[in-house]
């Protein structure tokens, strides 16, 4: 009897547990239903860096056009303006929104990009903050660079085109690829408001963009319960 009463206070205790947790549990389509910006952004981070500066950059509409000239035949050639990156796709596993602590946690896996030099993927939670950035024209040594009509001796900004970098954000790897095994594993814990968003980026890749603070000011909104029963 002693035995049973035990388990039974055990079983009582787990079904509690179970029952006052704050984590709640995000579906894959609930995440790609707060997905946005989708084949607009890059990731532009220095390889140097690795992933301690997260920038963003949309190249769509760059207006610069640039002209190769051969120096021996002075012969014009154009250079393609069209800059076809690379797709990342995020494969999330599980995604637990704890809403006592305003955290988010996501584990996955990255697929996409480029695979080789066991190359990995950065992964961001973060407030974004819109910008712009300067595509600049620089002198150098090696060539003669000729900008409307003259020869360039100092650096002039030809163009602009929007960015966005973050702040207040919690970055981690994934692990490395390779040829045969392109899907990166990872998982990230991170405090939410509802600016927060998720970011998964690669040089010369489309970002995965996904505004993770929606879900958190979804859940704690009085009348979700309410919505739900429609």
């Amino acid at each position: 009897m002693k035995i049973f009463s035990i388990l039974f206070l055990v079983a009582i205790n787990n079904l509690s547990a179970q029952t006052n947790s704050s984590d709640i549990q995000i579906t894959s389509s609930e995440l790609f239903k707060v997905r946005v910006d989708r084949f607009l952004y890059e990731y532009s981070g220095s390889f140097f860096e690795d992933g301690k500066i997260p920038n963003f950059t949309s190249s769509r509409n760059l207006n610069l056009k640039t002209i190769l000239v051969n120096t021996e035949t002075k012969k014009e050639m154009d250079l393609p303006n069209e800059h076809v990156a690379d797709t990342l796709h995020l494969n999330p596993q599980l995604i637990l929104l704890n809403l006592e602590k305003k955290t988010i946690s996501i584990k996955g896996t990255v697929s996409g990009g480029w695979t080789g030099g066991k190359s990995d993927v950065h992964i961001y939670i973060g407030q974004r903050n819109d910008t712009i950035q300067h595509i600049k024209l620089v002198p150098t040594l090696e060539a003669n660079i000729i900008y409307n009509g003259k020869e360039l001796t100092e650096t002039v900004i030809v163009d602009t085109i929007p960015a966005f970098n973050l702040k207040n954000f919690i970055h981690v790897n994934s692990e490395n690829a390779y040829e045969d095994h392109p899907r990166r594993a990872f998982e990230i814990i991170a405090a939410i408001d509802k600016t927060s968003i998720l970011a998964i980026g690669q040089n010369d890749c489309f970002a995965e963009i996904f505004e993770i603070g929606k879900l958190l000011e979804y859940y704690i909104l009085p009348e979700k319960g309410k919505k739900k029963k429609k």
